[in-house]
């Protein structure tokens, strides 16, 4: 998947509350390269936290955001860790929370959830922690904001693009369009496309799939 390059380093905030006999709350800063949209992922683990890392992966497929694993409570609970920030990209997002044991976090040891927010503060997406050795969750991202869950499952490479753009999933219907808004090229389930004869700018990459969408926003 790929969408707009990053610019510059940004801070991004991650505050982690426990909830086991008593609380404590401390702030964390590390660097996410700048973009122009909010987004809050908020993860709650178990008890056995140290079974627990996440990744958000960039439209391109490169990791915007990762964490994890991180050290177990000394009694059944759960430990929530909210990370506001903002992506790079316009696109989808995969969002990939793994249990290195294969049993979720919610089963008994702390009723753990997955949660993602738009820059409004509104709750787009809730996952109940249960789930096996993997939970994924695609977010579409547009220039405004976080848009829809679990939108289309395809990916775009490279970006910058050359002279060959590549899909990778099923779709229906891909249009390469520029920044004026003028339709260049319009395809159906074309694992390749050749630009090569696309002039050096800024495009649009809009794929519908299964009656849902998603744009991507490329460079040449």
């Amino acid at each position: 998947m790929a969408c707009v390059i990053p610019i510059l380093p940004q801070k991004y905030n991650s505050k982690e509350e426990s909830i086991s006999g008593g609380s404590k709350s401390i702030t964390i800063k590390k660097d996410v390269a700048q973009g122009d949209l909010n987004m809050t992922f908020i993860l709650a683990t178990d008890r056995y936290a140290s079974e627990i890392t996440f990744i958000i992966f960039n439209p391109d497929g490169t990791i915007l955001l990762e964490d994890g694993p991180w050290e177990d409570l000394n009694s059944d609970g759960i430990t929530v860790r909210e990370y506001d920030f903002v992506p790079v990209m316009v696109g989808c997002h995969k969002v990939e929370v793994y249990d290195s044991y294969g049993d979720g976090i919610n089963i008994g040891y702390g009723a753990g959830y997955i949660k993602i927010l738009n820059g409004a503060g509104n709750e787009i997406y809730f996952h109940d922690g249960r789930f096996y050795s993997k939970a994924t969750v695609m977010t579409k991202v547009d220039a405004v904001g976080i848009m829809d869950v679990n939108a289309v499952n395809i990916s775009i490479a490279p970006n910058p693009i050359n002279d060959k753009l590549y899909i990778t999933g099923e779709y229906n219907e891909l249009q390469i369009i520029s920044v004026s808004g003028q339709i260049l090229y319009t395809v159906q389930n074309t694992p390749s496309i050749d630009v090569n004869h696309l002039a050096k700018g800024i495009y649009f990459v809009k794929i519908q799939a299964n009656e849902k969408s998603c744009v991507f926003k490329v460079v040449k």
